[in-house]
């Protein structure tokens, strides 16, 4: 179970990943042109790597790259249709 210190995390890196680092041509495009959409969906994505890595280093379970791997490329799919629509 997630505690609200994790949660409130989370929603910042979300917050941050999707808006402060979309540009203002993403944003527009991203509805009508695939590569604004994919060059946005593809920077949220990978910047959830930097908070995987160090979830990873405090938590070192053997599955836990897995489902960070994992978590990355469905968020990178969800959120391209997402966007896209």
């Amino acid at each position: 179970m997630l505690t609200l210190t994790e949660i409130f995390i989370i929603i910042v890196i979300h917050w941050f990943n999707d808006f402060v680092l979309q540009t203002h041509e993403q944003a527009i495009g991203k509805s009508n042109n695939w590569n604004s959409l994919l060059e946005h969906t593809f920077t949220y994505s990978f910047m959830w790597v930097i908070p995987g890595l160090i979830f990873l280093i405090m938590n070192p379970v053997p599955k836990s790259a897995g489902i960070i791997l994992s978590f990355i490329f469905i968020t990178f799919i969800i959120h391209t249709i997402t966007d896209y629509i």
